[in-house]
């Protein structure tokens, strides 16, 4: 990408999505951490969000946020503004690699700010073909940076459980790749 007709952009809505963690298509996990049932529970959350991006939540927030939120008055829109929810999640695609102003980017990741009761931020990214996970946390949920490791290593697991699972059931060729994480990488 030519540093020329590079246009930085901040153009986003948000919806709040209700899951349930404990559930999986409508029965109780016993132990969530140990007994995931990743691909059913995976399942709940997509139904529950296609119901959501079929809603006109997500273009009404894109409206107020970027529109009517610059002529309410402050008390109204601390109101809006105030989170009360337990985890934020963004999953962004993002671009190939660039250059800017000649400079090649390498790597990109980001933190989605914790406000109010929020106490999980989790986000990823695609980069150059790779995928970004970042986490932030408050401490009244990981109390020290070994459980913090313990959630992300829990995290990558999921994920290569998953891919392998879709390449067993779709191509037939599972895959040991080497994932690096960010406590690996010094980061």
């Amino acid at each position: 990408m030519p540093d020329e007709n590079l246009t930085l952009d901040n153009r986003f809505s948000i919806a709040l999505l209700r899951i349930c963690i404990s559930n999986a298509n409508g029965q109780t996990i016993i132990e969530p951490n140990r007994d995931s049932q990743f691909f059913k529970r995976l399942q709940d959350i997509t139904r529950t969000n296609n119901k959501l991006r079929k809603s006109s939540d997500i273009l009404l927030n894109f409206w107020i946020m970027k529109y009517l939120s610059a002529l309410l008055p402050g008390k109204i829109l601390k109101a809006f503004l105030l989170s009360h929810n337990t985890m934020v999640f963004s999953n962004m695609c993002g671009p190939e690699k660039i250059h800017i102003l000649n400079n090649f980017l390498s790597n990109i990741i980001f933190w989605i700010p914790n406000k109010s009761t929020t106490a999980l931020g989790f986000s990823l990214l695609s980069y150059g073909g790779n995928l970004n996970l970042s986490l932030i946390a408050d401490k009244s949920i990981v109390k020290d940076e070994r459980s913090l490791d313990e959630l992300l290593e829990n995290t990558i697991h999921e994920i290569n459980i998953a891919y392998n699972h879709i390449i067993l059931t779709h191509f037939l060729k599972p895959s040991n790749l080497p994932i690096e994480t960010s406590v690996e990488n010094g980061m």
